[in-house]
């Protein structure tokens, strides 16, 4: 009886693979470089916030810009070298994502809108596909490291724009909290590193870590400092014996850092003002209306229960329930992944995305403990701080920007994992013709 027959796309996303196939397909240097440099470039891009040009409902800003060509880069190459995988333990769960998103999409009133949310989805799964061609664990830290790179120097330029007293510091981001929000996830990637101890550099972690948050006080935001304790107590978790010593190291610099800011007069009022819920000008109290758009939300639930109101399709209901004034926010938008994909997606599309932030965070715990995987235990405590720091931020993966660094990192983690299976695999063979 012949083997079963599969495509190569198939083989590629994980479903049909051949068991046939004689020699799983590894990237060349060459190629691997350039996806490293394209992966650098789209950190970069990343920071910049400015949207290039508004076509209705779909907006291209300048990460798109190095994705585009990242994407045409590893399909060319993939038609002639051949197509690498995506495991089925992560691509299953993305294929019901999308495929609950697709219905939800169906049903949508603003059918551009819906439209937008798949084409993104697909920009974004293809970014992760395109960096899992990156084997070599060293490229895949050196990109992390990357990343820590550019943030502190936008914690940097954040600093000298406080010292300079420009209104809302936030580097070269347009806005405060998108800031915030990647200074505490540069923080927790940094903690993660450092929790590893595998490397003699993990005082420098520690340093950057201090200087990305830093960032994130100047920033004067809550939600960031919660979810970087989350990710923290996370890789607190898996770090093994070390836990009380990272436990005491944590509280100890955290305390330092408020000690530091308690010191400088301006810094410390903005602080509590902030705390306080005061500070009118930074788009008023935006607890209440944050509060206010969850019950938008759970409303809209209530209403379509099974598939939701659509893909993107909140921000077109949400202005018959709430006004901009209301809110006190810049943009009428969820704010809460949770209730927003109840609302877009129903219980559908809600139970299929906990399946894939399930996946998603299982990538880098499942083979911690393996000592086959022992050398990537750095990258994987980063990584699972960044999940959880982003689950605790209760912010979406398919979102521009956030998503494009989501799964650069996912891409990341899988890449290397594939690294090491790909050298078990060719272990294997030389071990048997020795015996």
């Amino acid at each position: 009886m012949s083997a079963p027959r599969s495509t190569p796309l198939l083989t590629a996303f994980g479903f049909g693979a051949a068991k046939t196939a004689s020699r799983p397909e590894v990237a060349g240097e060459a190629s691997q470089r350039v996806v490293k440099l394209l992966a650098c470039l789209l950190i970069i891009a990343i920071c910049i916030e400015e949207r290039i040009a508004t076509l209705e409902s779909v907006e291209v800003i300048y990460a798109n810009l190095v994705v585009i060509p990242l994407l045409l880069f590893v399909f060319v190459r993939a038609l002639w070298k051949g197509f690498h995988p995506i495991p089925r333990q992560i691509m299953l769960p993305l294929a019901i994502f999308f495929l609950a998103t697709l219905a939800s999409a169906a049903m949508a009133v603003d059918k551009l809108r819906a439209a937008a949310a798949i084409v993104q989805m697909f920009e974004l799964v293809g970014l992760m596909w395109c960096v899992s061609l990156i084997t070599s664990a060293k490229r895949c830290l050196s990109i992390i490291h990357f990343m820590l790179f550019v943030f502190i120097a936008q914690s940097l330029v954040a600093a000298v724009q406080f010292v300079l007293d420009i209104p809302y510091p936030s580097g070269t981001f347009t806005a405060p909290m998108t800031f915030g929000m990647m200074m505490g996830a540069g923080a927790a990637v940094a903690f993660g590193l450092f929790a590893s101890g595998k490397s003699s550099a993990r005082w420098v972690y520690f340093l950057a870590m201090v200087v990305l948050l830093l960032g994130l006080l100047i920033s004067l935001k809550r939600g960031p400092w919660i979810a970087f304790g989350v990710a923290a107590l996370a890789a607190i978790f898996f770090a093994g014996e070390r836990r009380k010593l990272l436990l005491a190291g944590l509280l100890g610099t955290v305390a330092a850092t408020f000690t530091l800011v308690a010191t400088i007069p301006d810094a410390r009022d903005a602080a509590l003002a902030r705390l306080e819920g005061s500070d009118t000008d930074d788009q008023h109290n935006t607890i209440a209306g944050r509060f206010a758009i969850w019950g938008v939300c759970l409303q809209l639930f209530v209403q379509h229960p099974i598939l939701g109101v659509g893909p993107k399709n909140f921000e077109t209901y949400a202005p018959s329930f709430l006004s901009y004034a209301e809110t006190g926010l810049v943009r009428i938008e969820s704010h809460n992944v949770y209730v927003g994909i109840l609302a877009e997606g129903g219980l559908v599309g809600f139970l299929a995305y906990l399946y894939v932030c399930y996946a998603i965070a299982a990538l880098g715990i499942r083979k911690f403990r393996d000592p086959r995987y022992e050398l990537l235990r750095p990258i994987m405590l980063a990584y699972i701080a960044y999940q959880f720091y982003w689950l605790a931020m209760l912010y979406g993966y398919f979102i521009k920007a956030h998503g494009h660094l989501h799964f650069t990192m996912i891409g990341l983690m899988r890449g290397a994992l594939r690294g090491v299976e790909l050298a078990e695999r060719e272990k294997a063979p030389a071990a048997a013709a020795r015996r």
